[in-house]
């Protein structure tokens, strides 16, 4: 299964997106072929909030949270 299509099953869950110079926190709201737009809160790493398409080629790794 592809990248995408598996983030796609967990569009409204919290998630966190890890970049290399970029740390995204917030809800999964919907997911392309090559992005994803998550709804971002301020954490303790970054200041992003609102919602945020991201490159799903510069990503990292997410993790799901509970």
């Amino acid at each position: 299964m592809h990248f995408t299509a598996r983030l796609s099953m967990i569009v409204g869950r919290r998630i966190e997106v890890y970049q290399e110079s970029q740390f995204i926190s917030g809800v999964l709201l919907d997911v392309t072929p090559g992005t994803l737009v998550v709804q971002a809160v301020e954490n303790a790493y970054t200041q992003v909030t609102g919602n945020v398409e991201i490159v799903t080629s510069k990503i990292h790794y997410i993790r799901i949270l509970p």
